[in-house]
């Protein structure tokens, strides 16, 4: 088949009856049942109509949607329709609303060798995320049509599941359990040995914590301001990054302050550098400058690394810089334009630095490299930046070797224990995704999805931060 060509993946499987899913008795109607419904069929090319060997679609219902609240049961499931331009949606018609039922898991894969290798153009993951299908229900029949076409090749080799752990797609500011809490754009996130989640709750001004037991609550800030003090004191604008020092200290990224503010484990808020204006000035303390301040992340010795610049203002810096204990400031890496170019620290450029990982001994800090669609690499000992992962300035989607792979605007990056790098990504023109490149050296696609932050916790599982919640996910 051509590469470019279109698959179209045609499902069926004869269940109880689409009536199994609701009754009557006596002219009284019984409380609907909630469904478990999953089909798996076979992928057909739509040249020839001739199977695809090897590739097979499935989709699961998992569990009743907990966020949109009228879809507790499933009455009815809405005619199968396939949408233009890659975009699909699943609806249920329940007691006569017609609702959001974003709990399935939708998938078509091929065996390559050891792994599986996707043949999917648009998200593949339907969850309480993403748009998926409208799927349709006539007779006995369940149908699900899925064009796909076939696109460079995206290789997975990681079974998971995924689900909202706190917040919705409303924005808000409420506390409480995690199925009620609200967030306004959570930006930042980080865990604690604990399993304790602090998140940068962007809009909202706040920096709020989530216990494993699932009660989320404010931890510092409120009114947006620039304040320093104790945690119901302090004030924050729009803090966007968070870090977590191992003598329990955060380190917040306060964007709009132009500042770096720390918090300590006795809930005392303090600027550890920066003095407010917009600049880039490095000394210590307020003597310090930022603009366009990212992401951050901070060492086993209490020093850390910050990443400033942005790819929609080529003229302005784009640095890496690090930050020792007592607040001195200095550049490592980047200079005071756009651009791209590998080598020493001070030759080095960048175009929209953003997420910053530590690698395992920490000799190496991986900046996602946002701009020129790459992943880079700094050895900390000497300064030296190299590309890791990705072809400069070609975005796209592509897995295998790191030289070959294609990212579209990396922005976020996490390190799981066992020292694999994964790679996220927010789009708005095309798709999210989040990436592995593992310890062995290759570039495996996970999932379609939009990440704007994300972070490990004890137990290996991932959560990360989109629109107005805070998702898991949990590797099998």
């Amino acid at each position: 088949m051509k590469n470019g060509a279109f698959i179209m993946a045609l499902l069926s499987l004869a269940l109880v009856g689409c009536d199994a899913l609701f009754s009557t008795s006596g002219g009284q109607e019984e409380k609907p049942k909630p469904a478990m419904l999953i089909i798996a069929g076979t992928a057909y090319s739509e040249e020839d109509g001739s199977p695809i060997a090897g590739i097979s679609v499935t989709l699961t219902q998992r569990k009743e949607d907990p966020i949109m609240g009228c879809c507790t049961d499933i009455k009815e499931i809405a005619e199968v329709k396939t949408q233009t331009y890659g975009k699909y949606k699943i609806t249920a018609f329940v007691g006569g609303l017609d609702c959001l039922l974003d709990t399935f898991v939708l998938s078509a894969r091929k065996q390559v060798g050891d792994s599986l290798a996707y043949y999917l153009s648009v998200p593949t993951y339907t969850s309480l995320f993403s748009r998926g299908i409208y799927v349709g229900c006539s007779e006995d029949t369940l149908q699900v049509d899925l064009p796909m076409k076939k696109p460079d090749p995206i290789l997975l080799d990681t079974n998971f599941t995924m689900q909202v752990w706190a917040g919705s797609y409303y924005r808000g500011d409420t506390d409480g359990d995690t199925s009620n809490a609200q967030f306004n754009k959570p930006s930042g996130i980080v865990a604690d040995q604990d399993g304790n989640l602090f998140v940068a709750d962007l809009v909202n001004h706040k920096i709020k914590k989530i216990t494993p037991g699932g009660m989320v609550s404010t931890y510092a800030g409120g009114r947006r301001g620039y304040k320093d003090g104790n945690v119901e004191e302090a004030q924050f604008s729009y803090p966007s990054d968070i870090a977590l020092a191992q003598d329990g200290s955060l380190f917040i990224v306060d964007r709009s302050n132009n500042r770096i503010r720390k918090i300590t484990p006795q809930g005392e808020v303090t600027t550890l550098a920066g003095n407010g204006n917009r600049g880039d000035r490095d000394g210590t303390g307020n003597e310090a400058e930022f603009m366009n301040l990212k992401s951050i992340v901070v060492n086993s010795n209490g020093v850390i690394f910050l990443s400033t610049g942005s790819r929609s203002i080529k003229e302005a810096p784009q640095k890496i810089k690090k930050i020792t204990a007592d607040g001195e400031v200095t550049t490592i890496a980047g200079g005071a334009f756009a651009g791209f170019r590998d080598g020493p620290g001070d030759k080095a450029l960048f175009s929209g630095p953003s997420g910053l990982a530590l690698g395992p001994d920490e000799q190496y800090l991986y900046v996602a490299d946002k701009g020129n669609h790459v992943v880079r690499m700094i050895d900390l000992a000497t300064a030296e930046v190299s590309t890791f992962a990705g072809l400069v300035g070609s975005d796209g989607h592509r897995d295998g070797d790191p030289e070959e792979a294609k990212f579209d605007f990396p922005s976020s990056l996490a390190i799981d224990q066992y020292g694999n790098l994964y790679v996220g990504n927010v789009s708005l023109g095309s798709r999210g995704e989040l990436r592995k490149i593992t310890a062995a050296g290759k570039v495996r696609t996970i999932i379609s999805q939009n990440f704007i932050d994300m972070t490990f916790d004890p137990n290996g599982d991932l959560y990360f931060t989109r629109e107005h919640l805070i998702g898991r996910i949990t590797f099998e």
